[in-house]
C-alpha cells in the first residue's frame, strides 16, 4: 500500500511464543489485504477489477471479495456524506500524477482533461445483491489510498484480539488502530505530530479508536512557484491540495478516521468540521498557518481527549513514523 506497518502489543512475556505466532499471522493478513486493495500492485484484485473498465464501452458488474466490498461500501458512504470530497475514483488523476513525478514534470493538461471524464463517485455503482461493482464510464481507475490503510489497521487489530491480544496498537504510515487500554492504564497515551511547523506534539488519551492525520507535512511536492502541494488530490480538479491544512481525526475505527481525514482536508475548515460533527463518535483537530502564526479549530468533543504528556515511555506512533517514499 506504499507505506509501512508496525505492531505494539501489551502482553505477558510468558506468552511470547503465542504472540510471535499472532504477529506472523497479522503480517500474512496484511499481505493478503495488499494483494486485494493496493493500487501500487498491478495484479491486485482492485487493479484487475479496474482493468474491466479500460475498454471503450463499460462492462457489466464485476464480482468482488468481501474485503474489497466492505471498503468500497464505506467509501461510497463517505463520498455521499461529503458531497464527493472523498472519492476513490480519483485513480485516473493519481496515475497521471505518479507518472509526472517520475519524470519530474507537471501532468499533461490534455490527459488531465481526459481523465476528468472517468472521475466521479456517482460513476461507480455497487450491487449489494451480487456483491459486485459496476463502472458506468470507460477508463475508470480506483485509488483506495485514503481508506484501505485504515481498513487494514482495523483488520490486523481484530486478528490480534481474536488470538487473545486485544491490548494492542497497529500503526500504518502514522495512522493508528487502538485496542482496549493496556492492563495498567485507563487509556493509551498517543503522541501525534500534526506537521505544522512550530506546533507542539499533540497528546491524546484514547482506547478502542482509530486515529488518522492528513495534510502536506509528510507527503508533498514543491511546485514551480515554491508552494507546498499535498499528495492529496481534490476530486473536483485533480490538483494537489495547497491549503496547508493538517487534519487529525479520531473515530470509532481506523477506516472511518482515514476516510474522514481525507474528506475534511478537501472540504476545508467549516464544511469539514460539520462533516465530523455529523459522524457519530468522530472528533477532529484542524491546524494551519497564516501570517499571524498558527491557527487551529476543533470539533466540540476534541478537548476531552487531549492531555499533556505524562511519560515519554507512554507515547507511541511518532517514533515509528518513517520517511515515506
Amino acid at each position: 500500500m506504499g507505506t509501512h506497518f508496525s505492531l505494539l502489543v501489551a502482553a505477558d512475556t510468558a506468552r511470547s511464543a503465542e504472540l510471535e505466532a499472532a504477529a506472523a499471522a497479522a503480517w500474512e493478513r496484511l499481505a493478503e489485504l495488499d494483494s486485494i486493495l493496493s493500487d501500487w500492485n498491478s495484479d491486485s484484485e482492485l487493479m484487475r477489477a479496474c482493468a474491466r473498465s479500460q475498454d471503450s464501452a463499460p462492462t457489466g458488474p464485476v464480482p468482488v471479495s468481501a474485503d474489497l466490498w466492505r471498503v468500497l461500501v464505506h467509501a461510497q458512504q463517505v463520498a455521499a456524506a461529503s458531497d464527493g470530497a472523498f472519492d476513490v475514483t480519483v485513480g485516473a488523476y493519481t496515475r497521471l500524477w505518479r507518472r509526472a513525478a517520475r519524470q519530474n514534470e507537471e501532468p499533461d493538461p490534455e490527459r488531465m482533461q481526459a481523465a476528468a471524464a472517468a472521475v466521479g463517485w456517482r460513476k461507480l455503482r455497487l450491487h449489494p445483491e451480487t456483491q459486485s461493482v459496476e463502472f458506468l464510464v470507460p477508463a475508470m481507475r480506483l485509488d483506495l489510498g485514503g481508506i484501505a490503510k485504515g481498513y487494514a489497521l482495523d483488520e490486523l487489530l481484530a486478528l490480534l484480539a481474536a488470538r487473545g491480544f486485544a491490548n494492542a496498537i497497529v500503526e500504518g504510515g502514522g495512522d493508528l488502530a487502538l485496542g482496549p487500554a493496556p492492563p495498567r492504564g485507563s487509556a493509551w497515551q498517543v503522541a501525534v505530530r500534526t506537521g505544522v511547523e512550530g506546533a507542539e506534539t499533540l497528546h491524546l488519551r484514547l482506547a478502542a479508536a482509530g486515529v488518522a492525520t492528513s495534510g502536506a507535512a509528510f507527503r508533498y511536492r514543491i511546485t514551480a512557484d515554491g508552494t507546498r502541494e499535498s499528495h492529496l488530490l481534490d476530486p473536483g480538479t485533480g490538483a494537489g491540495l495547497r491549503s496547508g491544512l493538517t487534519v487529525t481525526v479520531v473515530a470509532p475505527t481506523a477506516m472511518q478516521a482515514d476516510a474522514l481525514a481525507s474528506a475534511v482536508s478537501v472540504l476545508g475548515v467549516e464544511s469539514g468540521l460539520a462533516l465530523v460533527t455529523a459522524t457519530d463518535g468522530a472528533e477532529a483537530l484542524l491546524r494551519w498557518r497564516e501570517a499571524g502564526g498558527e491557527i487551529s479549530a476543533r470539533s466540540p468533543g476534541f478537548a476531552a481527549i487531549m492531555e499533556p504528556p505524562r511519560s515519554p515511555r507512554a507515547t507511541f506512533g511518532e517514533s515509528l513514523r518513517a520517511p515515506r517514499p
